[in-house]
């Protein structure tokens, strides 16, 4: 996602991860957009129990403003885009949003142009509910807090079979002491609790990449579970016999006791 004098250059993933926060409602059906003199762009939008942000870039010449976006609006751009091949720029001007297009993801040669419909978007100034709201739940960086890193695609599709095996019950979630321990979870219904853990991922810090993680560095990957008796899923496999004949041993005659020597004797 990035602003510039063409205007506003957004994917179809990116589009896609607002449209999940945004409500379907008069109030909250929307996303909105703000570029500021910062060189910032601002992407938010909330169904009033959650709420999603994204900061970017914008360039220089980008033009400053607000715009409300109505969410059946930006589902449409959504379904314009090939996730490969092209993404979306939203035309603004100081009149407001007229125009989308789409462009090539690689070349940025327009591959479709479209009218905005004029109840679409609008100049209302609400993006800063949303961003004082998330602004508000961060905490001052210098208060301990505990966190841990991990892959949502993976993982909370994991923990959903878990959520539907338990009647749908909200679920607990513990993290560790630190980043590198394993998470636990927990939920409960009629039919029984369900417990489970699973591995952190490796980060540099927090809400960062972490392809090369220091040794000592918070999120490190933790040593992996080992699975021991009664647990382990592998057979144990038998000790092969060995193809080598066994060496005699020599034979020792038993000592004589003093009886038979005396007779000998």
């Amino acid at each position: 996602m990035r602003a510039n004098k063409s205007g506003i250059n957004i994917n179809r993933s990116e589009l896609a991860a607002l449209l999940e926060f945004a409500g379907d409602d008069n109030q909250y059906g929307c996303v909105h957009f703000r570029i500021d003199g910062g060189a910032k762009l601002i992407a938010s939008a909330s169904d009033g129990r959650r709420s999603v942000e994204c900061t970017s870039e914008a360039d220089s010449d980008a033009l400053t403003g607000e715009w409300r976006c109505d969410r059946q609006f930006i589902e449409s751009c959504r379904r314009l885009v090939d996730p490969n091949e092209t993404q979306v720029v939203l035309k603004v001007t100081e009149k407001g949003m007229r125009e989308v297009l789409i462009v090539g993801i690689e070349d940025e040669a327009e591959r479709g142009r479209y009218k905005v419909p004029t109840d679409a978007v609008s100049t209302q100034i609400t993006i800063s509910v949303i961003h004082e709201q998330i602004a508000a739940s961060e905490l001052d960086q210098a208060t301990p807090r505990s966190w841990f890193a991990f892959s949502p695609l993976k993982t909370l599709k994991a923990m959903g079979t878990v959520e539907r095996a338990a009647q749908c019950s909200p679920m607990t979630v513990y993290a560790g002491k630190t980043p590198n321990e394993l998470v636990t979870f927990e939920t409960s219904s009629i039919g029984g609790r369900w417990v489970g853990v699973f591995k952190p991922s490796p980060v540099m810090a927090p809400g960062e990449d972490g392809d090369e993680p220091e040794e000592d560095a918070p999120g490190t990957a933790p040593r992996a579970l080992e699975l021991v008796a009664p647990l382990a899923t592998e057979k144990k496999k038998r000790a092969k016999a060995s193809k080598r004949p066994a060496k005699k041993r020599a034979s020792k005659a038993p000592p004589a006791n003093d009886d038979s020597a005396a007779e000998a004797g």
